[in-house]
């Protein structure tokens, strides 16, 4: 089943949840990243390890 895709127009809509972000900050990035990148690196290795 597809998902569909509803657009609003209506400006008193509320968010159900509070949007974060992260405090900019060349560390918070780095960290972020670093992170992304390991988690898809072991994801591409692990099944391409010789048993």
């Amino acid at each position: 089943r597809l998902l569909s895709l509803v657009i609003t127009l209506d400006l008193r809509v509320v968010a159900y949840c509070e949007i974060r972000r992260l405090h900019i900050g060349p560390s918070q990035i780095l960290i972020a990243v670093f992170g992304i990148a390991m988690s898809l690196g072991f994801a591409i290795a692990y099944p391409l390890a010789a048993h």
